[in-house]
């Protein structure tokens, strides 16, 4: 399990989104409304044509909470749900004919055709969730703080004020331990005159005294450039990883000029 923390609430990594392909690796268009059998007497919203993709994520997280896509590590949607595997698999991720005129639900649609898009594109979209009860509250805080492009409603127009006590809760919550671990990283990257250094997997563990964790090893997202203690450590030597080989190595690049030794 990979977990990454967003403004130091932790999410856990759920799958990244893989659409249905055709035999030649193309990602499937799916034009729902003509299945629709009364489609000559409604109109269509304005995401219902489409095209569509089908995907699914494993049924096991049945739990209320928020969820986040990311691409690229920049968060793009956050939502809430009361059932994550029921929100993508019978929402998200299979539109319904229904859904796409006027009275379904349109932001299936609008944000399948996204996904459908960006992925298109060669992108990756990672989902993360955090099972909370206090999902609406906390779905405006993220929003407010990070202002998703794919969310219609912005963080200046929520009316909420209130903290959702997750971050209260997590605010403070810095795992001391891992902070001094990862430490040892930035001094050394602190001290470094090179513009750029390439680690291998080993090298990284000799300079912590430690091994890195199974996800350093399986997921590209902890090598992220933030929303996690082990970013900080590079990023406050004023250094962002620019390449990662899963299991073989990983370039740094420095963003400054100069260091100041801390």
């Amino acid at each position: 399990m990979f977990i990454q923390e967003f403004e130091r609430i932790p999410f856990e990594h759920i799958t990244e989104i893989s659409p249905k392909t055709e035999k030649n690796n193309r990602i499937k268009k799916y034009f729902s409304y003509k299945r629709y059998s009364k489609r000559d007497q409604k109109d269509l919203h304005d995401y219902g044509e489409g095209p569509f993709c089908k995907f699914k994520i494993p049924n096991e997280h049945k739990k209320s909470g928020v969820y986040i896509l990311t691409i690229d590590e920049e968060v793009k949607y956050v939502g809430e749900c009361q059932n994550l595997s029921k929100r993508y698999n019978m929402g998200y991720g299979n539109i319904s004919p229904r859904n796409c005129f006027k009275g379904g639900q349109s932001t299936n649609c609008r944000i399948n055709n996204k996904i459908f898009k960006e992925v298109t594109n060669n992108k990756i979209i990672n989902l993360f969730f955090k099972p909370t009860s206090d999902k609406n509250n906390l779905e405006s805080f993220l929003i407010e703080r990070f202002s998703p492009s794919w969310n219609k409603t912005k963080g200046r127009n929520l009316k909420s004020k209130k903290i959702p006590k997750d971050y209260k809760e997590l605010k403070l919550f810095n795992s001391e331990k891992s902070e001094k671990k990862y430490n040892s990283l930035k001094n050394y990257l602190n001290k470094s005159k090179s513009n750029k250094i390439t680690f291998s997997y080993k090298e990284i563990e000799n300079i912590l005294n430690d091994s890195l964790p199974e996800s350093a090893h399986k997921y590209r997202a902890w090598w992220a450039n933030g929303g996690h203690i082990q970013a900080d450590s590079w990023m406050k030597a004023g250094w962002k990883v620019i390449d990662v080989k899963l299991n073989q190595y990983i370039t740094f690049k420095n963003n400054i000029t100069s260091h100041c030794i801390v």
